[in-house]
């Protein structure tokens, strides 16, 4: 660093800021140090924005620099323009609604000076409203840089961004352009989280130094860009994850038992983010067959997993590959293979080795009406006209979810699938069973889903589902659909 090198390089975007951003030049002034430079980037604001910042750089002591560009190409690209520039060791960025309190940049610099194994330091986070009062509310949880490891904030952040960009600074020599993605609009700051943690370690400043507002502009509903989020949140994690620096990143963590750990969490995160954007799971299913491959003293804990996202993902025959190459059945920890339900004491058949070679669970005893569980009936072929008297079991015939034994063939059925009197539980006859599942039933996971429905939006999809069963559904599944939902309704 020479004389005219700053140590901090402030970037910030400004787009149509100027109810704010005199606040927030204002609160940058006020860090009171000589050695930072301040690069503002003007995205086409059609305000007094540019007059703001025009009359505020004349009157600063330190460098600013101000781009300015003729059309508004988004915030991620205004970024991607203002670190391409910056000087300095370390680069702090600043939303042109933020505002930070003297010592802010004192606080992360110092930070990163005591930690030279941190790429980047956090503030803790004050929230304010639009007039400047303090709000009510809690978006971020940087309390977590103080109580997680590199690699259990790596995992955790799979669920979603909880670290705030205002607060925080990160060093130039560990950053490189591609961190923000590409055209990244809504995730450029999650994707520079997780590129970071593979450089090093983040820390806390122990001091609220950094005000974010809340504001109409600055928050949107659930359902606001959706569809850009889940293709965002897609692209950064196919970028993050199937990167040669994650296999080092995963190779890093050298103890045994604390890979297995972070493999545990980063499954368990990522499991929940498919539920808001439901293709991760196929890379998911790409990041764990890539572990395998990695790992050299737990693959049976990765195929282990690899075992259960096939099921979530209606791949009963990748499951049947998986464990025929890894021999280990992992069915009595895994939800989404069925339960097989003896419909009295003295039915014979070879339930026990479906059981134990993982096509089902043992359902004895297990309270299957209140819990929900998809469950199959066993039993022969000459008791299915005898037990229709029953109403579950009526309505297992009508979903097909009947495994019938003892009869003539093996073969699917109205009720189910049917197994010859003296049928072998090899992995020829699962591979059938698998495919009657596939074929007829999908993935398990959905009756699982639905029996989360807690909002009185989501109970009427369900009762808009009942009513349109007829219009949309094969005839053959209509009575099935039928009775699931109402079931479904029943409980609610």
């Amino acid at each position: 660093m020479t004389s005219n090198t700053p140590l901090i390089s402030v970037v910030l975007p400004v787009y149509n800021g100027q109810r704010f951003l005199g606040d927030t030049l204002a609160s940058i002034s006020a860090q009171q140090r000589d050695d930072v430079e301040v690069v503002i980037v003007d995205d086409g604001s059609s305000d007094d924005s540019w007059d703001i910042i025009t009359r505020w750089t004349s009157a600063q002591p330190f460098a600013v620099r101000t781009i300015r560009k003729p059309t508004n190409y988004g915030v991620c690209a205004a970024l991607v323009d203002a670190t391409a520039v910056a000087r300095g060791r370390f680069i702090a960025q600043i939303g042109h609604d933020d505002v930070w309190l003297p010592g802010h940049l004192n606080a992360l610099a110092d930070a990163l000076e005591r930690h030279p194994g941190a790429s980047a330091a956090f503030a803790d986070v004050t929230y304010i409203d639009a007039d400047g009062m303090p709000a009510n509310v809690k978006i971020f949880s940087h309390d977590k840089l103080r109580t997680s490891t590199r690699a259990e904030l790596f995992a955790e952040l799979l669920s979603g961004n909880f670290l705030c960009a205002p607060a925080s600074m990160f060093r130039r020599d560990h950053f490189r352009q591609s961190f923000w993605g590409v055209s990244n609009e809504r995730l450029q700051d999650f994707e520079l989280w997780l590129n970071l943690l593979f450089e090093g370690s983040f820390v806390g400043s122990e001091a609220s130094t950094c005000l974010y507002r809340v504001h109409a502009n600055n928050l949107s509903s659930g359902s606001a860009m959706r569809r850009q989020s889940e293709y965002e949140l897609l692209a950064t994690l196919t970028r993050v994850l199937l990167s040669e620096r994650f296999g080092r990143f995963y190779r890093s963590i050298e103890a045994p038992e604390e890979r297995v750990a972070f493999l545990d969490n980063a499954h368990a995160r990522l499991l929940n983010v498919t539920e808001y954007a439901p293709a991760i799971r196929t890379l998911h299913s790409m990041l764990l067959e890539n572990l395998v491959a990695l790992e050299e003293v737990w693959p049976a804990r990765i195929n282990a997993l690899r075992a259960e996202l096939a099921l979530r993902l209606g791949m009963f025959r990748k499951y049947l590959a998986i464990s025929k190459t890894y021999p280990a059945h992992y069915a009595e920890s895994l939800p989404h293979i069925p339960y097989l339900v003896r419909v009295h004491d003295k039915v014979t058949g070879p339930f026990e080795a479906l059981v134990e070679a993982g096509v089902f669970r043992d359902g004895t005893g297990v309270d299957l009406v209140r819990s929900g569980t998809v469950y199959f009936f066993a039993c022969s072929e000459d008791e299915v006209e005898a037990h229709m008297k029953y109403a579950s079991f009526a309505e297992a015939v009508a979903r097909r979810r009947v495994i019938i034994f003892n009869a003539q063939a093996t073969r699917t059925v109205e009720a189910g699938f049917a197994l010859v009197g003296n049928a072998g539980v090899d992995h020829g006859l699962i591979d059938k069973i698998f495919r009657f599942f596939e074929e007829d039933h999908g993935s398990f996971q959905v009756h699982a889903e639905w029996r989360r429905m807690e909002t009185p939006q989501q109970r009427t999809l369900l009762r808009r589902l009942y009513h349109r069963s007829g219009a949309f559904v094969p005839a053959r599944y209509r009575p099935a659909v039928a009775a699931g939902v109402r079931r479904l309704l029943r409980r609610r």
